[in-house]
This record gives C-alpha cells, structure tokens and sequence, in this order.
C-alpha cells in the first residue's frame, strides 16, 4: 500500500502509457486476485473470469477510488488470516483439486503483488 499513499483518482485513473492499465486498473486486479486466493485457501474451487481478473471501473471519483483502496487493503488482510489458518503439513497438497500446492501459489502471488508494485511506481512516474 505503499506504493499508493500519494496517488489520487486523477493520477490512478490515468493512463500514460499506451496498452498499460492504469494504476486503478492494477489495484482492483491485485485485489481480485487477492480474494481468489483466500477463497481457494477456504478450499472454495474459485477461478476467474477475464471480466473478474481485470475489472472494469465503473465510476471515476475520489470515492470510488478510495473504495478500490479499502477493497485492496481488506484483501490482503483478509489473505492473512487465511494464511494463519493454514497448517505447515498442507503446504505441500493442491490448494484445490487439480491446482498448484499452496506453498506454490501463495509464492506466486506474493510475487504477483511486487510484480504490480513495480508497475504502479513506473506508472506513478509518467
């Protein structure tokens, strides 16, 4: 959340590079991704639409956007508590049938949210 402490709707709205998502875009792709996560650590067989994974913004106001950040924020902390549950002896299983071992995913998602981080501080800068 860092990353996101001086950016307003204007900024997160924008975007300056061609083919890029925006800084909004990311956000609520990071949260999707987050909630799809916690929901497969629930052992829920969750997937993704293209429409879910990257979701559209349906209204570009500073309330909206600080909704996008609370959606953010709740997620990872959502994630967390999931991950407490999680017995060291499970790691190594599927996190749901026919997926990858969850030690496997919550790595990959870890990278996944740096991977964005990145992203929204190069975007910050145009």
């Amino acid at each position: 959340m860092e990353a996101l402490e001086d950016v307003d709707f204007a900024k997160a709205y924008k975007h300056p590079l061609p083919g890029a998502h925006s800084i909004w875009e990311i956000v609520l792709h990071v949260a999707s991704t987050n909630e799809t996560v916690t929901k497969r650590l629930h052992g829920a067989p969750a997937t993704m639409t293209p429409e879910e994974d990257w979701p559209s913004i349906e209204t570009a106001d500073a309330g909206s956007w600080q909704a996008a950040l609370d959606r953010l924020s709740q997620s990872h902390e959502k994630l967390i508590e999931a991950l407490k549950t999680v017995s060291e002896d499970r790691l190594d299983d599927p996190i749901i049938e026919e997926f990858s071992p969850v030690y496997i995913t919550v790595h990959g998602n870890i990278q996944h949210v740096i991977y964005h981080a990145g992203q929204i501080m190069l975007l910050k800068k145009q």
